[in-house]
């Protein structure tokens, strides 16, 4: 397990600034090619914990491809939407379950 607390003490100062000024600057293939050129996009970029449906907790692991997806999906919904555009949200019923026997 990595901790980014740990992480942040581990990186000097100049290297911060100089990844700050290269992004500020850069253009963005120049920047992922400096940064990013040896991460594939099939490789493994984060583990979602989740207890799902069963209750048990267990690790989802999401690729770099994963994640891209979603974030493509977000910037065509919220690139349309207009100031008087609504947006609804659908929560799955094992979630809302709890919440109605409280009732």
């Amino acid at each position: 397990m990595v901790w980014v607390e740990d992480l942040r003490q581990e990186v000097r100062f100049f290297d911060r600034l100089l990844s700050l000024v290269s992004f500020m600057l850069l253009p963005g293939i120049l920047f992922r090619k400096l940064y990013f050129n040896d991460i594939r996009i099939e490789s493994l970029a984060t583990v979602m914990f989740s207890s799902g449906s069963t209750g048990e907790p267990k690790g989802v692991m999401l690729s770099h491809k994963n994640i891209n997806s979603n974030i493509e999906d977000l910037y065509q919904v919220f690139h349309t939407l207009r100031k008087n555009d609504i947006i609804m949200g659908v929560v799955p019923m094992f979630q809302l379950l709890p919440s109605l026997l409280v009732m």
